[in-house]
């Protein structure tokens, strides 16, 4: 399809001006489209300035999530060791509480043992203590900690009656 051709030429006798007016407002125009072919040629891409500032936006965003998801795993470490420290503190109470008052396996002493975890490969240090308080009531009591996460450690502690067998 031919589009006819436009001649650029303005014809200053049609628009209503004086004929002093005219080359200002010629040149005006000439500015005024400059202008606008300027901003046309900034819109194509992105200055040096906005791509540094969007930069150090994502940077601080990415940052900011690595930190939130290595402090949760620090965290689910953690309380994966205290869970299982529990769970073993627990079982040797049970154990322990399973006998009879007077069995050779509740007499007064102190022992210490080291277990591996099934679940973790991590080593946990379990110690008990038989105390007998009066000769009717022993303390029975479990301590339970990860070679790893040394800070965190579980302490049980029961009471065992001969009257009430428990």
């Amino acid at each position: 399809m031919n589009f006819p051709k436009v001649d650029t030429q303005i014809d200053l006798d049609f628009f209503p001006l004086r004929k002093s007016e005219a080359p200002i407002w010629h040149d005006t125009c000439k500015r005024s489209f400059c202008v606008t072919k300027m901003k046309k040629k900034n819109k194509q891409g992105f200055t040096l300035l906005e791509l540094l500032i969007s930069f150090a936006i994502v940077s601080i965003l990415l940052l900011g999530a690595v930190e939130l998801t290595l402090h949760s795993i620090h965290s689910r470490r953690t309380s994966d060791c205290s869970l299982e420290s529990a769970e073993l503190a627990s079982d040797k109470l049970e154990f322990l509480k399973s006998h009879f008052f007077d069995s050779p396996e509740l007499e007064e002493n102190s022992c210490v043992e080291r277990i591996r975890s099934q679940k973790r490969q991590d080593v946990f240090v379990r110690e008990w203590t038989i105390e007998d308080i009066t000769p009717r009531m022993k303390k029975i009591e479990v301590v339970c900690f990860s070679e790893s996460c040394t800070r965190r450690e579980t302490r049980v502690v029961l009471f065992y009656s001969r009257e009430l067998g428990f």
